[in-house]
Order: C-alpha cells, then structure tokens, then sequence
C-alpha cells in the first residue's frame, strides 16, 4: 500500500514538473498546493487509505487533471516521433 501512495505522489511532482502552469498561481505555487491537498485527502480518508481506487481516481480527476495539460506534456515528452504516432498510441 505504500509503494502505491508512492507511486502516486511520484507521478503527480512528474507530471507537475514537466510544465504545469497556471494562469494567475506561479507553477511551484500550484504544484506544492496541489500535492498539499492531494496528501491531505490521503492522509484523512480511510478508504483510500484501504487501497479504495476508484476514490484516488476521483481524487485525481477532482485535483489534479484539470490543473495539467496532459496531452501537451505528452507532446513534449515524446518530441518529434509525436507526428508519427497513431492516436491509440498517443
């Protein structure tokens, strides 16, 4: 259960370091708060706690995607073979 909430608080500062931005909230600011809420959820709500994952998914929908432009990272990450990708592969 440990490796799992490790897993995700690493993918979230991943995919928050890859180049989040908000329009009026400086990027460290947003990241920090983002992963201070997520944590907090974490650390309060037993089912998660449990391993509950439909409720880390709502967490994460709620949280942390509408923060993050996925596809655009995605772009980034992946650089020019992005073109040539078939769009399951994207």
């Amino acid at each position: 259960m440990k490796k799992f909430f490790a897993l995700c608080f690493w993918v979230l500062l991943m995919v928050a370091s890859l180049g989040a931005y908000a329009e009026e909230i400086e990027p460290d600011v947003l990241i920090k708060n983002i992963t201070q809420e997520v944590l907090s959820t974490i650390k309060q709500d037993k089912d998660i706690q449990a391993g509950n994952q439909k409720k880390v998914l709502e967490i994460v929908n709620a949280k942390v995607l509408p923060n993050f432009d996925f596809e655009r990272m995605a772009r980034l990450a992946v650089g020019k073979n992005w073109r040539n990708a078939t769009p399951s592969r994207r």
